[in-house]
């Protein structure tokens, strides 16, 4: 009866109070090591190590090197194919991602050293080689792209398949930075420059990438500007069809600030659609912009009164104009378009520099435009007093559709006085076909059936030849 109350008295405590501090420790510390066996070849006749359920858990340090029941697998010349677990993979983080821990006398207090390759992926369908190991030894996920991985291959390299713990001997797993599977889709957000001064303008760049196996649909990226901010062109939300594995679009926005200060943006969202149907979201992390204050304040002066011909303050200094010679092409084909400037006679020198910016992922090919990064093409060129300048830009796109942007950009002032300068931002349609337009164009003849004119010719002669034939019977 007294150990019946003693065994209640001590669940009632485990109840109220929780289990000791390192019995919960190492529960937790075990779900970072591998906890399945997905597959294996164990090799070696008169191996004694070959469970190879003795590779999944936490390390066995100490019975490592025990006489029997070593708990740790001898691959023989094999492999051993391993899982995390589904809710927890390894992350690839700053540094080493995950530990093999191969008995040897490295780490443990006995045996030596050998050789194996390792292998990481997310869904068993493509092994990827993140290097070779000797003993106890970490490894880096990112050098092979992935984000996270869920399953571990492990290949003996040693080819010994004798005695009794003949090839290398596998104790554990460990993933050094542990966590729930990364979403497929990726968002980033970005600012560029990130660091301003005051009344100057800034390009927020939006990337989303397919990191994952598998193609994602229907998706939609949104963002918010602050309304203390001013938006000056751009794209502040996009959608896209689908992406393809390793696939990513980006697309920008340009904005002002007139205040100094550190301004945080938020984070931007998307939404999409997995393989099976199924809608996730995800946002991008902040992104900060500085804004420092500017060092040197233009005085106010008060004008001199005087006279001019025409006082009228709505008559312009410049004509500048973006227009579209070729905006509907086939891809392939370079996009034509005509940007022109006039420096109305009277001014001074005016200087002028012009920035494009094309779709994502298309490119300037003129020769006058030289990238500026963050997909912007810009030139600078000067215009005399009464003289016109016309610039040809050809831009060469990368994909097909009917909603393409190009935005040209022009900033000019004249003479000196630079603090007066314009900017003005044009916008053009685009659209991109797969083929040719093979309808062809009806002649005017076909669209009208006969000769212009051919009927009123027919109609005079017959009424000439009438007369003719009166004229001739009454002689």
């Amino acid at each position: 009866m007294i150990k019946v109350k003693v065994i209640i008295g001590i669940l009632m405590a485990i109840a109220l109070f929780g289990l000791p501090a390192g019995v919960q420790a190492q529960s937790e510390e075990n779900k970072v090591y591998a906890n399945a066996v997905i597959d294996f070849h164990i090799g070696g006749s008169e191996n004694l190590q070959d469970d190879p359920n003795d590779a999944i858990g936490p390390v066995n340090k100490e019975q490592a090197c025990r006489t029997t029941n070593k708990g740790f697998v001898s691959l023989g010349g094999g492999y051993i194919v391993l899982d995390m677990g589904e809710n927890g993979v390894i992350l690839d983080e700053t540094g080493n991602d995950l530990t093999i821990f191969e008995v040897g006398d490295d780490y443990y207090s006995c045996g030596k050293p050998e050789d194996y390759e390792v292998y990481v992926n997310e869904d068993l369908d493509t092994w990827n080689f993140v290097g070779n190991g000797r003993g106890t030894t970490e490894f880096d996920i990112s050098s092979v792209g992935l984000k996270w991985a869920r399953y571990v291959k492990i290949v003996d390299a040693t080819g010994d398949i004798g005695g009794k713990t003949p090839g290398v001997d596998i104790d554990a797993v460990k993933a050094l930075h542990f966590g729930e599977p990364l979403p497929p889709l990726s968002l980033t957000k970005s600012a560029s420059p990130y660091s301003i001064k005051q009344d100057q303008t800034t390009t927020v760049t939006l990337t989303v990438k397919n990191t994952g196996t598998s193609e994602i649909t229907d998706i939609e990226v949104s963002d918010t500007i602050p309304s203390d901010l001013t938006f000056v062109s751009g794209e502040t939300s996009k959608r896209y069809a689908s992406l393809r594995p390793k696939d990513l679009r980006e697309f920008q926005y340009i904005l002002q600030l007139n205040e100094a200060g550190t301004f945080n943006l938020d984070p931007a969202t998307a939404t999409y659609a997995d393989e099976e149907g199924n809608y996730h979201t995800v946002e991008s992390k902040t992104t900060a912009i500085e804004v420092i204050p500017s060092l040197i304040t233009t005085p106010v002066q008060t004008p001199t009164p005087h006279t001019t011909k025409n006082p009228s303050t709505d008559i312009s200094t410049a004509s500048v104009h973006l227009h579209g010679e070729k905006t509907d092409v086939v891809l392939g084909e370079d996009v034509l378009l005509k940007l022109s400037a006039v420096n109305i006679i009277g001014n001074p020198l005016m200087h002028v520099q012009v920035i494009i910016i094309p779709p994502s992922g298309w490119s300037v090919t003129s020769s006058e435009f030289a990238k500026s990064g963050a997909g912007q093409y810009t030139t600078t060129y000067d215009i005399e007093s009464g003289v016109g300048r016309d610039i040809e830009v050809r831009i060469m796109p990368n994909q097909i559709g009917d909603g393409f942007q190009v935005q040209g950009r022009i900033i000019y002032y004249f003479g000196d006085d630079s603090d007066a300068r314009e900017d003005h931002t044009l916008t053009l349609p685009i659209t991109v076909r797969a083929e040719a337009d093979k309808t062809p164009t009806p002649t005017q003849t076909e669209q009208h059936g006969e000769t212009p004119g051919f009927g009123v010719a027919f109609a005079l002669g017959s009424i000439v030849l009438i007369w003719y034939l009166g004229s001739q019977k009454w002689k």
